[in-house]
Parts: structure tokens; C-alpha cells; sequence
């Protein structure tokens, strides 16, 4: 047995080996990035090792709890750091309530109550009540009622990780190495174009509006499955700024480290577990997914999760029933997908028991596994129509989508036999990669030890269960990020096959593995491969946005200049950044799927923009689409902001008369019939003759809204100018069925014998299809009184900012 496992091995090398020499790695390219990391490895390394010294505590411990930390106060800062702490705590005082399972880590725990808190937090999106003040309070009050039960869970904690770290010493410094280099990209600002149009919206909405606005229309995956995006989310509302690294650094660090505890329970020495999990952390996907708000961030923490509490093999009993249930839905709240994973764990957990249910705890269970994962669901089945939004719309026939099943053919190659060999030397067919090697080494190089796991009764049924939940991923579809959760189970499974303890090569050869695999990190990103980290050890974040996301500086720039009833288009080839303004910018993406349908059916140009309701637009590469440049000059668009190739552009209003009344020699009123068919936005001026210069005039806006609501006014000083005319604007906001805007005019002083006439009147207003697609209305139309809530969805609005382009 010990030649075979030797041999298995060996044979997984060679076949690496002849695939490097067949199709080696670009190299050339890769070289500048190597030396990226090569010089962070030494550094960190050298740090641990003086701390360690310093003191007397091991290296990996040191690099773990002290140079993690202080990489995440320098980068994301002290405030985002401790709202990251926070949310954590938090989420460990619930784990506390939930019963404990014999023979298991607290972390499992800790991962489900992150789970419960992200599922409370996802039914509460809809209302108003989301702020830093009411998150802070909330979980400063939770973890003082669970001050004890968290003291001691945190000293349990510690004493299970300082002692699997001390176990292996050399092993779990190479592991929380792994973890440091390649999740080095946490550290980076928020850049890949799913972060930018979806994922941190929730945040951003959260910290602007104080609730989800759930805008399908703009953002079609608005309703899909949010738990891992409510946690970031709360995280940025605490700290109120976009962050993502610490949280994400945790998940990688639970990864890691229930790989190294799978490991254990396989049957590998502490030393093998350790390079496991050193094995897993240097998978290329593993760091980079660090970087992103992307749900295989923390996915892979919570399969190793359910997986290890299925090999603890615990009796039937309420604890289990109740902690893989919350575990479960925890996953499900992640990601629909989920599910693939979850039908081979279901089954081998009824296997395990053979039936024998504990009945009476499957209520409670059930109900918080709805509480942890059920909120997306509901909402979308409730609000669009699907729970699963856009996915299987053939069958829901959600308006929203076109009535078609979603299938995202980029990623449906089939399955061939070479297709362990194309994952890793023909990455880019399977991941949106840099350049071939993003599907790592390990898996190639350890394949041999299937067949030893399979044959061995100690492992076989995690074997099954491991290979069944790669299988139906990659069965589903050949996307490579979908499938690295099972990672967490591959990896410790296939060393478990191959490893013998007195074969002293094995520790080397996959020590070198894991150097390999840091050394193609770069491969599953472009932002990584094009220096990004360089970039930001010399520029900071501001330099990165601007080399690698140039449209996230025109956004802010627009934020901090416009008119709140201006509204932004990213056309069709700009990076939609549309995320970081909620409600006021949409792209012309498949995620829009109205504005898409009329650039695919040949109107990408001034249909495009009349249907938007843009009053700006960003765009890049305009000579490739010469449609829409032409739309734009025919709209009269003047360019007011450059970044790298992208430009901000404003549109000419289009402006209309209003009706105005002389209704005296003193008073003059202007009204203007909106059209009660659609949300409208936009602008309203008049100029008025007056005979008083210096003399200040009345201007008093009224608004009127649907239904029985009292209609929004608004009363200013307007003062007679020294040419003798007086000017006011205004800016609204209207939902369907509204009636009219109104002006009336006056002096101020009713014994004034100032004479007004309104010279012109006119507005400029657009249909606002962001308000129309927002479906948080829907779902919370009682007392609310924040600005942007239902309730106020008809609205005089105050006047624009002021801001310069720097």
C-alpha cells in the first residue's frame, strides 16, 4: 500500500511535469508578478519570524493574529476593522445560542450564526432602519447579552487554533502564508465588474437610502440570493465606506482552516493537514475570490462547514438537526446553486442516520434554516414573481426577464475527458483568467489519490460524497468558480489518498505545489496580473481606480456635481459602475434587460438614451459604436469629465413650455400636466419680468401626488435682480398618476407695488425608469418617512451640489 500511495503521487507529478513541458505557463508574463510576491513573502515572513522571537510564540501564530490584523488596519483602516470585529462578534454571540454538537469546532457555530445574522438582516432590507448607529447598537447590544457565553467562546476558540498551529508549527506557517500572499488582493479597492454592477449596491444602498431599493429592472440579479452581500453590506454601513478585505480575509482564514481540520478527520497527520490547507489557500481562486464580493469568497467555509460536521458522524439527536440545518440555509441564502452541493450532503446525512429523523426538532430546524436563507426567496417570489430571479423564468414568466430560462452558454462547453488537464493548462475556457494555470496545480498532481480514498473504507463515503459534489457542479456548468467550494473537500480527500508519513519527499514536493500556485495567483485576474498590488504599495487605492476602474472616478465625480433628479447611462462597452449609485444610474448590459433588448435589436442609439431618461452618459470606445456617437452629438452631449479612455457627458435638456397665467399685476402662476403613465424626473424654470429691483418675490412650488396624499410645496425668497427679472428652479420627482406642477408668484411684501410677468416657463423632465423598477415600495408602503421611501416617490427635490472635477 505504501508503494501505491508513492506511486499515485509520483504519477500526478509526472503528469504536471509533462503538462508544463506540453504547455508551459506564460512565464515572461507572469515574472513581474512573481517578484510582487516573492518580495511580500519575505516580508511577511520576516516580520512573523521577529514577532515569534520577540514573542515566543510561533511564527505562524504570529503572522495569523498580528500580521493579518495590522495588513488590514493599514489598508481598509481602523474603523472598517473594527466594524468588521463587530459584525464577527455578532455573529459568534448568535452561534452561541444555537446548541452544541459534540466532537465539532466552534467555528461551525460562529459560520451559522454569521449565517442567522445575515438572514435576520435580509428580511429587514425592505425598511427603513439600516444605519451605522441602529447596526452598532444592535450588535454592541447582542454581544453584551452574550458577553459570557462569547468570553468563553472566543478562549475555546483561541485554545483549538493555537493548538492545531502548534501541532504542525512549520506546516501552518506555510498555510497562513498561503493565506497572506494570495489573498493579498483583499486589500485592493472593489475593481471586477460583477462587484461594480451588483454586489455592492446593497451597501451602498444601505448607507444612502437606509434600506434596499430591489431594482430589477436596472440590475435583473437585484432579488437573487444575498447573504454573503447583506454581510458586506453591514460591514460597509458600520464603517461607512466600501470595504470588503477584512471579511473576506476571515472566510479565507475558516477555509483554511476547516481544510486543515477535514484533513484530520481523514486520517492525515497534523503536518499533512496543515499543507492541505496550504495547498488550498495557494489555489490561484482562493486569493483572488478574496478580492471580490463574489459568494465563493465564503461559500468554500461553509461547505468544509456542513462537511465536517457530516464526518464528526454524530448520532441522531436535536444539536445536529438544528446546526446542519442553519448551516444549510446559510448556503442557500449564498447562492441558488447551493443547492447542487447540498443534495449529495442531504443524502449522505439521511444515509448516516438511515431514517431515524429526531421529528420533533425538524419544525425549529426548518424554521431557522428559512430565517437564515429564506429572505431572497420570498422577496422575489412575492415582488417579481420568481424565487429565483432571472434563473427557470420559462417557467415563472417574471415581467422582469424575458420568459426564457437563463442559461449563460459562455460556460457550457460540455464535459470531455481532458477536462482535469483544460482546467488547468486551458483556464480561460472555464474563468474569466489572465492567462492558463487559474485552476491551480494540486488537483492534477494529487489525482492519483481517488482511487486510494475510494479504496479505503475509512474515507470512502467522504470520497463519494466529495467527488458527487464536484461532478453535479461541473455536470451543470464548466465554471470554474462555481465548482471551487468543493475545493475545501478535494484537496484534503486527494493528499488523504497519497500521503505516507515516512516518505520524506512528499512534505517537499508539496511545498513546491503550493509555491507554484502562489506564483500563478495572478492568472485569475486581470487586475492582479496587470500590477494592481504594485500599483497599490506605490499609488494607494486612489492610483488603482484610476488605472484599473477609471469609470468609478466619473461616478464620483457625477455623485458629487449633480442635480438629484440627474440620472447616469453607462453605454453599452463602459465598466458599469452603476452600484455605487443607487437609483440614479443604469447600464445598457443584459443585467438591464429593457435597455438591452433595444441595443440588440439594432436601436443602440437615441432610442437607447430617449428610453433611459439619462441626463448623463459614460462611454468608452465611442468609434466602435457609431450609433450611439451619433445619438450622442444629436442630443447635443458635451463632455465635462475625462478618466483614463472613459468620459462623462451631459445632454442637452430637453426642454418644454409650461402653461402661465397672468393672474394679476402682482401674481403670476405656471403649471405644467405630467404624464400620469410613468415616474418622471427633471427640472422646472421660470423667468420673471419685475419692476422692484432689490425687491424679493415669493416663489411657492407645488407638486401634487397620487391617491389621497397631500401634495409636496415648497416656498423660497427670490430676490428682483438689477436687470429686473427674477429666476426660479426647481427640481422633482413624480410616480404615476401624479397631476400637475404648480409655481405661484408674488412679492413678498403685500403692500409691494411690484409687477410681475413671467417671461418663460419650461421643464425638462424624463421618465425615471429606476423608480419604476424599484420594488421596495411594494414590500413597505406603512410609515415611512426617509427621503426615497414609497411614500415620497413624488417629491419637490432640493437643489443640486456644487463640486468641481479635480
Amino acid at each position: 500500500m505504501s508503494f501505491a500511495r508513492d506511486a499515485a503521487f509520483a504519477a500526478g507529478l509526472m503528469l504536471l511535469a509533462a503538462g508544463l513541458w506540453l504547455q508551459p505557463f506564460d512565464w515572461p508574463a507572469l515574472a513581474p508578478r512573481l517578484l510582487d510576491s516573492t518580495v511580500l513573502a519575505v516580508a511577511l515572513l520576516a516580520a512573523s519570524l521577529l514577532a515569534a522571537w520577540r514573542l515566543r510564540t510561533s511564527a505562524a501564530q504570529a503572522l495569523a493574529t498580528l500580521a493579518l490584523p495590522l495588513l488590514a488596519v493599514v489598508f481598509a483602516g481602523p474603523v472598517a476593522v473594527a466594524a468588521t470585529a463587530l459584525l464577527l462578534a455578532g455573529g459568534l454571540a448568535l452561534g452561541t445560542l444555537l446548541p452544541r454538537v459534540e466532537g465539532t469546532p466552534l467555528l461551525l457555530r460562529w459560520i451559522a450564526g454569521l449565517g442567522l445574522l445575515a438572514g435576520g438582516a435580509g428580511w429587514l432590507l425592505p425598511l427603513p432602519l439600516h444605519s451605522a448607529a441602529s447596526w452598532s447598537l444592535a450588535l454592541l447590544a447582542l454581544v453584551a447579552w452574550r458577553r459570557k457565553a462569547l468570553a468563553a467562546g472566543l478562549r475555546e476558540f483561541g485554545s483549538e487554533a493555537a493548538g492545531s498551529l502548534r501541532a504542525a508549527p512549520g506546516a501552518a506557517l506555510l498555510a497562513m502564508l498561503a493565506v497572506a500572499v494570495a489573498g493579498a488582493s483583499a486589500w485592493l479597492p472593489v475593481l471586477m465588474s460583477d462587484d461594480l454592477s451588483y454586489h455592492v449596491a446593497l451597501g451602498w444602498e444601505l448607507r444612502e437610502l437606509g434600506h434596499a431599493r430591489f431594482d430589477v429592472g436596472s440590475q435583473v440579479w437585484a432579488l437573487a440570493p444575498w447573504s454573503a452581500d447583506v454581510l458586506h453590506a453591514l460591514v460597509m454601513v458600520m464603517a461607512d465606506r466600501e470595504v470588503v478585505g477584512p471579511l473576506n480575509t476571515f472566510w479565507l482564514l475558516a477555509a483554511t482552516w476547516l481544510v486543515q481540520a477535514l484533513g484530520l478527520r481523514l486520517g492525515l497527520p497534523a503536518r499533512a493537514a496543515w499543507l492541505a490547507a496550504a495547498a488550498y489557500a495557494s489555489l490561484p481562486l482562493s486569493g483572488v475570490l478574496a478580492g471580490t464580493l463574489q459568494v465563493e469568497s465564503a461559500t468554500p467555509a461553509m461547505l468544509a462547514a456542513i462537511a465536517l460536521l457530516l464526518l464528526a458522524r454524530t448520532a441522531p439527536g436535536r444539536a445536529p438537526t438544528i446546526l446542519i440545518a442553519v448551516l444549510a440555509g446559510t448556503m442557500l441564502g449564498t447562492k441558488v446553486s447551493n443547492l447542487v452541493f447540498l443534495a449529495p450532503c442531504l443524502a449522505w446525512w439521511l444515509l448516516q442516520w438511515r431514517g431515524r429523523l429526531p421529528w420533533t426538532a425538524l419544525p425549529g430546524a426548518t424554521g431557522l434554516a428559512v430565517l437564515a436563507g429564506g429572505s431572497s426567496y420570498a422577496y422575489a417570489a412575492w415582488l417579481a414573481g420568481n424565487p429565483v430571479l432571472p434563473l427557470f423564468n420559462g417557467t415563472f414568466a417574471s415581467p422582469w426577464f424575458p420568459p426564457q430560462d437563463f442559461v449563460d452558454m459562455t460556460w457550457q462547453h460540455g464535459l470531455r475527458w481532458s477536462l482535469p488537464w483544460d482546467w488547468i493548462f486551458q483556464s480561460q475556457a472555464y474563468h474569466e483568467a489572465a492567462a492558463a494555470g487559474a485552476g491551480g496545480v494540486v488537483a492534477l498532481a494529487l489525482a492519483g489519490g481517488v482511487f486510494a480514498a475510494l479504496l479505503n473504507p475509512r474515507t470512502r463515503a467522504f470520497a463519494l460524497f466529495a467527488l458527487a459534489c464536484v461532478a453535479l457542479m461541473v455536470w451543470q456548468v464548466q465554471y470554474m468558480r462555481y465548482a471551487h467550494p468543493a475545493m475545501t473537500l478535494l484537496v484534503p480527500l486527494l493528499l488523504a489518498g497519497v500521503w505516507r508519513e515516512r516518505a520524506a519527499w512528499q512534505p517537499v514536493a508539496l511545498g513546491a505545489l503550493v509555491a507554484l500556485q502562489l506564483a500563478l495567483v495572478p492568472t485569475a485576474s486581470w487586475n492582479v496580473m496587470g500590477g494592481a498590488l504594485r500599483t497599490l504599495a506605490l499609488d494607494g487605492p486612489a492610483g488603482v481606480v484610476a488605472a484599473f476602474a477609471p469609470e468609478r472616478l466619473l461616478a464620483r465625480h457625477f455623485r458629487a456635481t449633480a442635480a438629484p433628479s440627474d440620472r447616469l447611462l453607462f453605454a453599452h462597452g463602459s465598466l458599469d459602475v452603476q452600484a455605487e449609485l443607487p437609483g440614479r444610474a443604469q447600464p445598457v448590459s443584459w443585467h438591464n434587460p429593457r435597455l438591452f433588448a433595444l441595443h440588440a435589436g439594432g436601436q443602440a442609439g437615441l432610442p437607447v438614451l430617449e428610453a433611459s431618461g439619462a441626463s448623463h452618459v459614460v462611454a468608452r470606445g465611442l468609434d466602435a459604436n457609431p450609433e450611439f456617437a451619433a445619438a450622442l452629438r444629436e442630443r447635443g452631449a458635451t463632455p465635462i469629465a475625462h478618466a483614463g479612455p472613459a468620459t462623462l457627458y451631459r445632454l442637452a435638456p430637453a426642454w418644454r413650455p409650461m402653461q402661465t397665467v397672468q393672474t394679476g399685476p402682482r401674481e403670476a402662476t405656471a403649471t405644467l400636466a405630467l404624464d400620469p403613465a410613468h415616474a418622471l424626473v427633471g427640472t422646472a424654470s421660470v423667468t420673471v419680468a419685475c419692476d422692484r429691483p432689490g425687491e424679493n418675490l415669493l416663489v411657492a412650488w407645488r407638486l401634487d401626488r397620487p391617491g389621497n396624499q397631500g401634495p409636496d410645496q415648497h416656498w423660497a425668497w427670490e430676490a428682483c435682480g438689477a436687470d429686473g427679472q427674477a429666476r426660479a428652479r426647481t427640481s422633482l420627482a413624480s410616480a404615476p398618476n401624479t397631476g400637475e406642477l404648480s409655481l405661484q408668484l408674488r412679492p413678498v411684501d403685500e403692500a409691494s407695488t411690484m409687477q410681475l410677468r413671467i417671461i418663460d416657463g419650461q421643464a425638462d423632465l424624463r421618465r425615471d425608469t429606476l423608480a419604476e423598477s424599484a420594488l421596495q415600495g411594494r414590500a413597505w408602503n406603512g410609515p415611512c418617512l426617509r427621503r426615497g421611501c414609497s411614500r415620497e416617490a413624488t417629491r419637490l427635490l432640493p437643489t443640486a451640489t456644487a463640486g468641481a472635477w479635480p
